[in-house]
């Protein structure tokens, strides 16, 4: 009796998988690897590319804080250096980074883009160069220079140009100054500029903007929204 009892204690032995089961649990990860691989290769190219302007981001405040400390304009430039971009605060204003000037390099594959998507969402407002769509609050109302137009901050801390053209820096040396308003569209000076990572996935882009009070944002390019904008997200 006991032993009868004993035996029906025991577990029951469990069947292994098939290898039918196996082949059938590895091609379903199979194709599930291969439908998020190009997102995760995606999100990751965003990132890259954001944290590029995160850091070009930083130096301006450096750039900023630099022209305040020395009650002078200073003008911020970049080059690229066998495949990297090298961005500087030029304190000698000769419009080349050197190894005593505070800078900054970019990760490889990163460049200033040439073609980005539309930023009017970034800069919409009743000041900036189109009013912002309904419901879109994050527009910061001002009209940037072109991104050929190097960076610059007053003494004050505030962006500005040369006096004359804004296309040429202003230079502390040969008596340039460097003025908060635009001499040709008389606007407010701001800046934003759009970086591009190339990546396996394609291109994405980050942009930096810089009002005319001289705040600093970055934003990420999202894609075209529902609405055929060009979407940003800060």
């Amino acid at each position: 009796m006991e032993n009868a009892m004993s035996k029906r204690r025991l577990p029951h032995k469990q069947r292994g998988f098939s290898m039918l089961e196996l082949l059938i649990v590895m091609a379903i990860l199979l194709v599930v690897s291969a439908a998020a691989v190009p997102n995760i290769m995606r999100v990751l190219a965003q990132i890259r590319v954001r944290s590029g302007a995160d850091t070009i981001a930083g130096l301006m405040q450096q750039l900023r804080q630099q022209a305040v400390r020395d009650n002078k304009f200073y003008s911020g430039t970049s080059q690229v250096v066998g495949s990297t971009i090298l961005a500087c605060v030029d304190l000698n204003y000769n419009g080349t980074c050197q190894a005593t000037e505070p800078s900054v390099s970019l990760a490889g594959s990163m460049n200033w883009a040439a073609a980005p998507p539309s930023t009017a969402l970034i800069t919409c407002g009743p000041l900036g160069p189109s009013a912002c769509p309904a419901g879109w609050t994050l527009g910061l109302n001002y009209i940037p220079e072109p991104q050929t137009v190097r960076p610059s901050y007053s003494a004050r801390g505030l962006p500005c140009v040369n006096q004359a053209n804004p296309a040429v820096p202003p230079n502390w040396n040969a008596n340039n100054r460097c003025v908060q308003t635009d001499p040709v569209t008389t606007a407010p000076v701001g800046f934003l500029y759009v970086l591009q990572y190339t990546g396996t996935t394609g291109i994405s882009y980050s942009a930096i903007a810089v009002t005319p009070a001289g705040r600093v944002t970055t934003w990420t390019y999202t894609g075209i929204d529902a609405n055929g904008n060009a979407a940003w997200a800060r």
